[in-house]
């Protein structure tokens, strides 16, 4: 496995964040709901960046909810996957929940997203319920729930 540099991702990332997400997701997030979140200084959403150096690879959105990190976006550029940054990536979500006093890691996977399913499933997190029709296109969604944030 490459280690990548993990760091806390800023306002400047805002665009290299949408350009990744817009490349691997169906339904993107616009550039101004990732540049609130950056901006948010309330400490209870953080977008974590596996970064190349000043290259940006892949990103993951957390947010704290009570005792659990939620992981609400996870994506790594078309042309870095399969080298490890999405479990680093995930390993930094751990970090962030320690130092927010969590207790677990959640999160809701496409149903047709087997690649993340796997990786989420080799890394510890256990499936839960499916939810009918949850994204916007009408696919299905799982939540996948981790119990603990030692890798």
């Amino acid at each position: 496995m490459i280690l990548f540099d993990i760091d806390f991702c800023g306002p400047e990332d805002g665009p290299a964040i949408v350009d990744i997400d817009l490349r691997s997701n169906r339904n993107p997030w616009p550039l101004s709901s990732v540049m609130d979140d950056l901006r948010n200084r309330s400490g209870e959403i953080v977008y974590m960046g596996a970064f190349k150096k000043d290259a940006l690879l892949g990103f993951i959105a957390l947010e704290r909810r009570k005792k659990l990190v939620w992981i609400m976006q996870l994506a790594v550029s078309p042309d870095w996957r399969r080298l490890g940054i999405g479990e680093q990536l995930l390993c930094s979500a751990y970090a962030v929940g320690e130092e927010w006093g969590c207790r677990g890691v959640g999160l809701t996977v496409r149903v047709s997203n087997s690649g993340a399913r796997a990786l989420y499933e080799k890394n510890g997190f256990v499936q839960g319920a499916t939810l009918s029709g949850y994204y916007g296109d009408g696919e299905d969604g799982i939540r996948m729930q981790r119990n603990s944030l030692i890798p």
